[in-house]
């Protein structure tokens, strides 16, 4: 069973091979797969298990070839989804910034100009508003902090007030940015979000339902002018 089913999330699990134990440090090696989606856990617990297997083969070879144990040990956290390696990249001292510019050089590769340009401009108010801090640091609170915010926030803030501090901006008390937008905002931060606990540098997403809902219905927006105006 390499699927299994824990309060509505799925998890991987597979035993370690008897002999491989004092090496890995643990008799079963666990993971989220951080769906409730049963046919998406079962694809990815064979993916990864399809991709274990052919590492125990190469760490009993190697024990067997009288490798060292210390060297059997970082080989093993190298090759296999240990629950040390994830917390290694927790422990990591990475800043926002620098989750930011991975994340963009990631995405680049597959979205157009007009988005990426759109994301950078939402990673610099994330900056502004939430600061170069640790990527531990964020929390729901944070996020929830960097929403409220952004309804307060004009638009284009960042870039028509850039080198004033945020409670300079928000002193101004200009007419705030449309919900669209401030959503608009709230979805890229989340999308990187996502994607930092894919890659192990959160262990959840604490931006995710966030977004506010609009007050006016849309054909009220597109009442631009009266009458005299016209």
């Amino acid at each position: 069973m390499f699927c299994i089913n824990r309060q509505g999330w799925f998890h991987f699990k597979i035993r370690v091979p008897k002999e491989l134990v004092p090496v890995i440090g643990a008799s079963m090696i666990q993971r989220s797969l951080r769906t409730r989606q049963r046919r998406r856990a079962n694809k990815l617990a064979l993916e990864l298990r399809d991709r274990i297997v052919p590492q125990f083969q190469k760490l009993r070879i190697e024990l067997l070839s009288g490798v060292s144990e210390d060297k059997l040990k970082r080989l093993a956290q190298e090759m296999l989804p240990l629950k040390s390696g994830v917390a290694a990249k927790l422990r990591g001292q990475m800043q926002l910034s620098d989750l930011i510019h991975k994340f963009v050089a990631d995405k680049s590769k597959h979205v157009d100009a007009q988005t990426l340009q759109n994301m950078q401009h939402t990673y610099e108010l994330v900056l502004f508003i939430m600061g170069n801090s640790n990527v531990q640091n964020i929390n729901r609170d944070v996020c929830r902090n960097f929403r409220d915010v952004l309804t307060l926030l004009p638009a284009h803030a960042f870039k028509r007030h850039k080198g004033k501090s945020l409670d300079h901006v928000l002193a101004l008390c200009e007419p705030p940015m449309h919900t669209t937008t401030v959503n608009k905002n709230i979805r890229y931060l989340s999308t990187m979000l996502i994607w930092a606990e894919r890659e192990g540098y959160l262990e959840i997403n604490p931006a995710q339902g966030l977004s506010i809902s609009q007050n006016r219905k849309p054909s009220s927006e597109r009442k631009a002018y009266d009458h005299q105006s016209l």
